[in-house]
């Protein structure tokens, strides 16, 4: 005899917690990002609003990551997260200081005499 529970793994796994972080985290950034662009936030509130969002994101990556711990084998998982860090830590290296010395260019300098 056999029971059908739909999208669900684990009777305590809840096919929606993935949406319920990342729909909120997707829409504060483009929301906050508005509302500054107008004039209707000052950089502190900006601020707050970036940490409510980055909150959000930190609650969906967790989910993410615990629905990806029940489907895939450790090695993969492991292989992955080494794979990801590595191309994050080759573009922050090899595009940041393009990016920092072009900001630098673009405003003139920082004079911190």
């Amino acid at each position: 005899m056999s029971s059908s529970r739909g999208p669900q793994d684990s009777p305590n796994q809840n096919p929606a917690d993935d949406l319920r972080y990342v729909r909120p985290s997707g829409l504060v950034l483009p929301a906050s990002s508005w509302l500054f662009l107008h004039s209707r936030l000052g950089v502190y509130s900006q601020v707050a609003w970036w940490a409510a969002k980055f909150f959000f994101a930190s609650c969906a990556a967790s989910c993410a990551y615990l629905t990806v711990s029940e489907v895939f084998p450790q090695g993969v998982r492991a292989s992955s997260i080494a794979l990801f860090y590595s191309f994050g830590t080759l573009a922050g290296g090899a595009f940041g200081p393009l990016i920092f010395g072009h900001l630098i260019g673009a405003t003139g300098g920082l004079d911190v005499s």
